[in-house]
């Protein structure tokens, strides 16, 4: 015979829909969530950006007058802040991103159809052979999977970097609102104190009040020096004679706003870089606070299993080390500049983490499938084995589902112990099968019908062979004595 057997084509056919599709479901789960954040970021910042447009000013000739040059910075500060904020717009990325997804879903729902297209054309084959076309099939699947999964997570990464463009848009607008909300009250003070700026008491309460309206704490803060000299200066004038205030009074209200001016935008751009590191920080804790599930405990409760845990201690537990170490490194790197308020250099170790809990993520999500992959495949062939009358107990291999199942079959006194049922890293089924024959020999027949019901499972086995080579399915054994034997099923 030639031609590729359907084992073959069993080694490049991805296994279980199911778990493939409870790992493209998690990824599902993140993207909406970040969509989700993208969109109540966009609704405040449009918030915050029609409040910011519908500020207006207009700076009396008076003021003009009284304050010069320092009067018209300010008027065009204002203008100039409001034109950047009525430039500010938001993209289409969410819908964009969902259409994508919703393509994504449709393809991976097409590429579902062919696997099972190709495995029920497997089954028709006399003896597993002639499957050429099924195996060419399976090869173009198994890239489809990977292409589909690929585009999968690479718009989760897009959603997660939308909505951080769109909480620092957001933020910048708040800031822009607030900008203009200051410079329309230093206007419209300037415009008030023009109107009465011969009035001399008139003049020392809107000094007081001016120095009074500057936040003590934000002035400690950033410009301790300035503000305590600014309040002496203050107490000086206020304290002094009617013409003393006259003259003196003009320059040194043009001191408290261009202050005021300062500290505010300080104080802004603080508050924007605190936000914008404090959401990354959270972003990234709640990437490492992705819950997996166990595959015994998924399969034992109808695949809403209760034991969740999370992605480090799940890729430590059943993978391999996902550097947890390392993330910690970093996020307490990244704590400490928050901490000393040194924000701008946090999203240095941020994104690295970032970085590093997506990479451990994607991991993580491929290890789960390949277990419940793994569990899938044997319970499969443990369901089999019930149904012809065997006896069975399950285990996984060293405790560990990644590392495969182990199934032990009684039926009267002859033993099949599939002693290693596993999925390798190209997707290939592996089933060894230790089989100790019982009295009489019947396991040519039992092995037929064994084999029968596996292909109608999915599961391909075209022959058992003994460990002299001689076949189980397709040669007519010889009458023996009870022997043990060891077989292979391929």
């Amino acid at each position: 015979m030639s031609g590729r057997k359907s084992s073959e084509v069993a080694n490049v056919l991805q296994q279980g829909e199911e778990a493939r599709k409870q790992a493209d479901e998690s990824i599902s789960r993140q993207i909406d969530e970040a969509l989700r954040a993208f969109s109540a970021a966009v609704e405040q910042a449009q918030r915050d950006q029609k409040a910011a447009l519908a500020l207006a000013v207009e700076l009396h000739p008076m003021a003009k007058d009284l304050f010069g040059a320092k009067a018209a910075e300010l008027a065009q500060k204002f203008q100039q802040v409001k034109d950047e904020a009525a430039g500010v717009t938001f993209g289409k990325s969410a819908t964009r991103i969902r259409t994508e997804l919703k393509k994504l879903d449709d393809e991976l729902a097409a590429a579902d159809a062919e696997g099972a297209r190709i495995r029920e054309s497997v089954t028709h084959h006399q003896y597993g052979w002639h499957c050429d076309q099924e195996y060419a099939d399976a090869q173009k699947l198994v890239q489809r999977y990977k292409d589909l999964r690929t585009q999968r997570l690479g718009l989760s990464h897009a959603a997660v970097a939308a909505s951080q463009e769109a909480h620092q848009e957001r933020t910048k607008l708040a800031a822009a609102s607030k900008r203009l909300q200051g410079l329309k009250q230093q206007i419209d003070g300037m415009n008030a104190v023009a109107q009465k700026r011969q009035e001399s008491d008139a003049m020392r309460k809107d000094l007081e009040a001016a120095f009074a309206g500057i936040d003590a704490a934000d002035a400690q803060k950033f410009f301790a020096d300035e503000y305590r000299a600014l309040g002496s200066d203050v107490q000086a004038l206020v304290a002094a004679d009617d013409d003393a205030v006259g003259t003196s009074f003009h320059a040194l209200y043009s001191k408290l706003a261009l202050y005021q001016t300062k500290l505010t935008e300080r104080v802004e751009r603080w508050r924007r870089e605190k936000a914008d590191a404090e959401k990354l920080a959270a972003d990234v804790r709640a990437i490492a606070a992705t819950q997996y599930v166990e595959p015994n405990d998924y399969y034992a409760n109808y695949g809403d299993g209760e034991k969740k845990i999370e992605l480090f201690a799940f890729l430590r537990a059943y993978g391999k080390d996902g550097g947890r170490e390392a993330f910690d490194g970093l996020m307490q790197r990244a704590d400490k500049l928050i901490e000393s308020e040194s924000f701008v250099e946090s999203m240095e170790p941020l994104a690295e983490a970032l970085q590093h809990v997506q990479e451990a993520r994607d991991a993580a999500t491929d290890l789960q499938q390949a277990m419940l992959q793994k569990m899938e495949l044997a319970c499969a062939i443990q369901d089999v084995m019930e149904d012809l009358q065997y006896s069975f107990h399950t285990r996984p291999i060293d405790d560990n589902p990644n590392n495969g199942y182990r199934i032990k079959c009684e039926v009267g006194d002859e033993i099949i112990d599939f002693d290693r049922i596993d999925i390798d890293d190209d997707g290939g089924i592996v089933v060894n099968i230790d089989h100790t024959e019982g009295v009489g020999g019947s396991c040519r027949n039992s092995w037929k019908e064994i084999a029968t019901h596996m292909r109608e499972a999915g599961i391909p086995v075209t022959d058992v062979r003994l460990a002299g080579g001689a076949s189980v399915l397709q040669v007519r054994k010889a009458d023996t004595a009870q022997e043990q034997t060891q077989i292979r099923a391929h």
